[in-house]
């Protein structure tokens, strides 16, 4: 029995024999080593307490459980305080802060898994309600020969577990979710009421983190416990707000390369340049400016991101500040922004993501190039647009779509991607993706936790949220690690298509807002698809103007020389020559050399075909 779910790992039946028992026999063995089915199936709730260490940052935790569906978990640690758990089929998960939402798909499988490992049901055939095979044998965990069953409960998520062939106690869950590969280890097991329970537990990822360890300190069983302990209930918090008298706060940012910056300030100091990124599920800081922030050092995590994973150092973020918005009390990750610096040509102090979006509803206005922050439980504008069902899992945003009109798939939405959509490998290679494979090329790029590697080529059809997107450029994905990895998400939004809308996410609603932004500002004049109006200055070709929300935005800016194009010089060439080498088949992309303030840069900029 697990005692802290710090990581939520667990597992999954179909009765099958691997040189040796049977699938029956070793589930016999193992009720009868953890105290016998009768006394399984008389455990109807408990209580269990336990000490945590996560990457030196010492906290506690409490569970409790109710047969057959009743489950919750408290976690307290330095700035991370949180609640989830299920009352029957309603799971949910409070933050610090006290936002209250729905469990997404990764966290409700993996609650729902845990759940049926935690009271042993899959050793029960008369009970448990799912399926379970057998499909090793001889797998080892430290030294100790284990047989491994997969088992994957009614809802939930399928997970490995790994049984002591000499002991026939479990030794370890491994589970996959879109974040990475997660495992569980249990140690130390001790008879309470007859029933033998781990008192130890590691936690652990697939990139050798060590992500926590607990310590039972206290059990109590069949134990009296109300309905409404199940219930989600707010958690002291509250550190963020507006001042009194404002409803709103609008914040400029500047679009580069289609990532959305804005000004913060970190401890009264600043202002830091931060990316604002739905697709971050904490606070980031550049590590070079942690002296300069004046931070406190809490411990060590684990940073996950599109390529991959790498161990950060946790801070302690007293206040910070965006406009009039302050938020307290964060724990914030340091990130080497080295590489992702170079790639994008322009200082990164920081990212901010949920921690904003928790607190407020947020309208990312492509087009004026701001963003406009809520006072909390603000009533839906009719400006906003339409309405699409938000589902919050692992503090990221997905919403549901289809693909080819009959694939039901689910896509992040991601203000901190550049790009147009990214489709996560296992969805490509279970759809066989793309369908063209004569006009796709290989493309590497670079994100949070190292390089990803895929296939760029035109997407089939997509609708999400009403909104149907083809014969664009896409990316996808076959890198084996990361986010991209995911199996539980078709793939990733990203600004290339975000900033065609006004993007309103109010995370307390469950819900996101789309509006089209529309061609209305673009001149008749406009004679490409990359959405500049040319001139000429001293003989050279110069961008005069950027449409906001076409494709140039972020990219290009008034005074940039456009010196090539695909290759191919333009000195010489008229304005009309130059439009023309900027438009082409709709969704195609193109490659220019642009000189700005004396330096030469490159950049890829996909021709318009959201309009």
């Amino acid at each position: 029995m697990k005692a802290v779910k710090l990581i939520l790992i667990l597992a999954t039946f179909a009765g099958s024999t691997v040189a040796g028992l049977t699938l029956q026999e070793i589930l016999q063995r193992q009720a009868g080593a953890l105290g016998g089915i009768d006394r399984l199936r008389n455990l109807q709730s408990y209580m269990i307490k336990a000490s945590v260490t996560v990457g030196g940052m010492k906290g506690s935790t409490v569970t409790y459980y109710r047969a057959p569906d009743r489950f919750r978990t408290d976690v307290a640690l330095p700035l991370m305080n949180s609640s989830q758990g299920c009352n029957g089929d309603d799971c949910w998960i409070t933050d610090n802060q006290g936002l209250t939402l729905s469990l997404g798909a990764d966290m409700r499988g993996i609650t729902m898994t845990e759940m049926a490992i935690e009271n042993w049901s899959y050793c029960d055939s008369a009970t448990f309600s799912g399926d379970i095979s057998l499909v090793d044998s001889n797998a080892t965990v430290d030294s100790a020969l284990c047989y491994v069953i997969r088992i994957a409960p009614r809802n939930g998520t399928p997970a490995m577990l790994y049984i002591d062939k000499a002991t026939f106690l479990p030794r370890q869950f491994k589970i996959m979710t879109d974040a990475g590969t997660f495992y569980s280890r249990f140690h130390d097991y001790r008879p309470v009421n007859g029933v033998m329970m781990p008192f130890r537990t590691t936690e652990m990822s697939d990139a050798g983190f060590v992500a926590g360890i607990s310590t039972v300190t206290d059990v109590k069983v069949n134990v009296a416990l109300a309905d409404s302990l199940f219930a989600p209930t707010a958690i002291a918090g509250g550190n963020w707000g507006l001042p009194v008298d404002v409803e709103s706060v609008v914040v400029p940012f500047e679009l580069w390369r289609n990532h959305i910056y804005i000004s913060a300030w970190v401890n009264g100091k600043g202002p830091f340049r931060f990316i604002f990124d739905s697709g971050a599920g904490g606070t980031a800081i550049n590590r070079k400016l942690v002296n300069d922030m004046g931070l406190t050092h809490l411990g060590t995590a684990e940073a996950r991101g599109v390529g991959g994973a790498d161990s950060s150092e946790v801070y302690q973020i007293d206040t910070l500040e965006v406009a009039c918005v302050r938020l307290m009390g964060l724990p914030g990750s340091t990130i080497d922004f080295d590489q992702l610096e170079s790639v994008a040509e322009t200082r990164i102090d920081g990212i901010v993501g949920y921690d904003l979006l928790n607190r407020f509803a947020i309208s990312v206005d492509y087009t004026n190039h701001r963003l406009v922050i809520y006072r909390p439980g603000t009533e839906p504008h009719s400006t906003w647009g339409e309405p699409c069902r938000l589902t919050i899992d692992l503090r990221l945003p997905y919403v549901d779509a289809t693909v080819e009109d009959t694939i039901p798939a689910r896509f992040r939405l991601d203000t901190g991607s550049a790009s147009t959509i990214d489709f996560h490998t296992p969805f490509v290679l279970a759809h066989n993706l793309p369908r063209d494979t004569s006009a796709y090329r290989p493309v590497t790029s670079t994100g949070i936790g190292g390089t990803i590697e895929g296939n760029v080529g035109l997407s089939p059809a997509i609708d999400i949220c009403g909104n149907r997107i083809d014969s664009l450029l896409v990316n996808f994905s076959s890198t084996p690690t990361g986010l991209f990895a995911g199996s539980n998400t078709a793939g990733n939004v990203g600004a290339g298509v975000l900033k065609a809308f006004t993007v309103t996410f109010d995370y307390g609603r469950e819900t996101v807002y789309l509006k089209k932004t529309g061609n209305s500002q673009n001149p008749a004049s406009l004679r490409n698809m990359a959405g500049v109006e040319l001139g000429r200055k001293h003989g050279k070709i110069m961008v005069r103007r950027v449409i906001a929300g076409r494709a140039a935005d972020g990219f290009l800016a008034p005074e940039d020389i456009i010196v090539e194009i695909d290759g191919l010089k333009t000195k010489g060439k008229s304005i009309d020559e130059v439009d023309e080498m900027l438009t082409g088949k709709r969704g195609s992309d193109v490659r220019i050399k642009v000189e700005r303030n004396g330096r030469v840069s490159e950049m890829d900029i996909l021709l318009d075909s959201l309009y």
